[in-house]
Order: C-alpha cells, then structure tokens, then sequence
C-alpha cells in the first residue's frame, strides 16, 4: 500500500537489430522518444529521462530547448545524462542536468 516508485528511460539511441544502434538526439527524435516511452509505460510523466551517451556536439541549443519545454509541459522530471567523460562535463555545464549514470565495472577500460 505504500509503494512508491521512480520511472526512468533512456533517449537517444534506438536499436536497430542485435549487433547495432542507431544514434538521434534531434529534438524531434528525443520528443519521440518520449511520447513512445509515456505510451509504453501508460504514463502522464516520466519521472527522470536520461540522454544515452551523446558526444558534446549532439547537445545542441534546440535539443535542451526542447527538453526544457517538455519539462514545463509536465511530460518528463528530472533531466539526466548516461555515459562518462565530456558527454557529463557538457551536460553538467548546461546547468539543466541534475541526475549522472556512469558505467562502472572491473572490465571498463579508463577513461581517457
């Protein structure tokens, strides 16, 4: 009965078969993304939505403007980032990214 629970998902990359993905944070991609997501899970919100791993030139001014105005539409919480070194430092210097996913496994090689 007291049950409470935080809904996450991942845009970004979408897969395109076992051995291979296809990358797309455009703004339409990444709205896309979400409403299939809100779908899928028979949801209003999303409570944290993470970028899956985008390289510092896929963090357009369009992309973070749309994220903003899902934001304000209700449609997602908290905006998150997956993946490790500049994709974080470009979202964290963006100010709009309050939640970091960060592989960490004995066989990762180092960061570079």
């Amino acid at each position: 009965p007291g049950w409470q629970c935080t809904i996450g998902t991942k845009a970004g990359v979408l897969s395109a078969g076992p051995t291979r993905s296809l990358r797309d944070f455009s703004p339409e991609a990444v709205t896309r993304s979400i409403a299939g997501s809100l779908k899928r899970l028979s949801l209003n919100t999303i409570d944290r939505l993470y970028l899956h791993g985008p390289a510092p030139t896929e963090l357009t001014d369009s992309l973070f403007k749309t994220l903003v105005e899902e934001q304000f539409a209700g449609r997602i919480g908290l905006l998150g980032v997956a993946g490790r070194g500049a994709e974080i430092d470009a979202c964290l210097g963006s100010g709009l990214f309050t939640a970091f996913m960060t592989p960490v496994h004995r066989g990762l090689a180092p960061y570079q």
